[in-house]
Parts: C-alpha cells; structure tokens; sequence
C-alpha cells in the first residue's frame, strides 16, 4: 500500500505474482500486486 510518499509491506498469499519495481535495497523490494503498490521482503523463509 502506498500512502502519502510512505510504502507499506503488500500482503500476498503463496502463488501470488509480484512485480519488482525496484530492487535496490538489499531487505525489502518494492512490488505491484493486484495494482497495489507495496514492499515485499526480499527473501522469505
């Protein structure tokens, strides 16, 4: 989600596809997914 300039984690479910935008920071990616723009971490365990 992505409120006045502040991104927020996007919630997403296994099989889910999120598309990178930018990949920058080695922890967190920010991503699109469903048209919501958001952070998704950049390795899940």
């Amino acid at each position: 989600m992505y409120l006045q300039g502040r991104t927020y984690p996007l919630g997403f479910r296994s099989g889910d596809i999120v598309e990178v935008l930018d990949s920058s920071n080695p922890s967190w990616w920010k991503g699109r997914l469903r048209g919501e723009l958001g952070q998704v971490p950049r390795r899940i365990k």
